[in-house]
Order: structure tokens, then sequence, then C-alpha cells
């Protein structure tokens, strides 16, 4: 962790690789609008302090989140008709805004990518059953530099299959993680990876 200080904060992953989404409170939030997507339809959802935006839909719906070790922000958008692990939702997607401490160019997050693939298999590694099931790999998403990997875990005798995406943006640093129980994450997968792929930033 401490080269990684170098680089980026990365506090926020390891909350990320270890973290069910809480089944209390809920509502749609002031930055939604729409029904929660039911019938199909997509409802948007925008956060105007950190200049984001999202379209989600069921089985999705918001879950307020209280930010945690360092996070500024945190929501998820969860399946609650799902299985609870730990009397959390465990199916459904997480976005943390964390700040990094300075301004990071989008032409030097791509030189980020080796500190982060040794942080986070250590990470990785010390949590319950935890093990990467693919590399960190560089990637855009919507015009914002970032990387995403893929791991599991064990919380509460269910193993989760998850994939992180941390995308870098000015003094940002926005981890979306997508999670579900292993035995529906190939039923919970494309509407995760949907969702994911509307996510913008300002």
């Amino acid at each position: 962790m401490q080269a990684l200080r170098r680089g980026i904060a990365v506090a926020a992953v390891a909350i990320a690789l270890a973290i069910t989404m809480t089944a209390c409170g809920g509502g749609s939030g002031d930055g939604s609008s729409g029904d929660g997507g039911a019938g199909g339809e997509k409802t948007e959802y925008t956060n105007a302090q950190y200049g984001f935006t999202l379209m989600y839909s069921e089985p999705l719906s918001v879950v307020t989140l209280t930010p945690s070790n360092g996070e500024e922000y945190a929501i998820a958008f969860a399946d609650k008709d799902g299985p609870l692990v730990d009397d959390q939702y465990a199916n459904g997607l997480r976005v943390a805004v964390h700040p990094i401490g300075r301004k990071v160019k989008a032409k030097d997050v791509p030189k980020l990518q080796a500190d982060l693939q040794t942080a986070i298999s250590k990470m990785i590694a010390d949590i319950p059953g935890g093990k990467m099931t693919g590399e960190v790999t560089p990637l855009e998403l919507n015009g914002t530099p970032g990387f995403s990997v893929d791991y599991q875990f064990t919380k509460g005798g269910e193993q989760l299959t998850c994939r992180l995406y941390i995308l870098i943006k000015g003094e940002n640093e926005f981890d979306l993680t997508t999670q579900a129980v292993s035995a529906d994450w190939d039923s919970m997968k494309g509407t995760l990876e949907e969702t994911v792929q509307t996510f913008t930033l300002d």
C-alpha cells in the first residue's frame, strides 16, 4: 500500500473488495427519476455533486448507503428480491467516490496499472476465500480511463463473484463494483454490465 500512495489512493478498493449492500434503508434518493425500471424501462440516476449519471432497470433499485473508510460518497443499486448475505443485499452494483488527494491527468492513469495489480492482488488474497479470476485490465468507459478486475470471495458462507471497475477523473476515484452470489452471476451479469456501461462523468 505504501507504494500506491505515490500514484493513487486506493483505500476505497479495499472496501469494494469485500462489501455487500446494506438491506436497511432504500428509497429512490434525490437523484433518481422514474419508477425504478418497472416493465423494463430504464431509470436515470444523477449525482450533481460528483458529476455522474447512470441508467438502471429492474430488478435493480436504489439503496442508500453511508460512506465508509475514507469514501466521500456511496450508493448501491441492488436486487432487493435477491439473496441476502449476512442480512445485506448480495446482488447489485455499488458506486463509491474516493478522493485521491491530487489531480491525475488522463494520460497518466495507465501508468498506475502495475501498482494496482500488486495492491489488489494482496487485498483479494487477504479476504476470506478471495481469489482473482482475471488480471487488472486497462479500459476506457465513456471517455473516462481506468481499470477492471474480476475476483471472488466468501461471505456468510456464500461465494460471491465480482467485477470491480476503477475509474479516475480529476481528483476522484470512482469504484463501481458489480456483484452477485456465484450461483446468480450468469443470470445477473448482463444487467449489471449494461448498467455500468451507462455510467458517464461530466
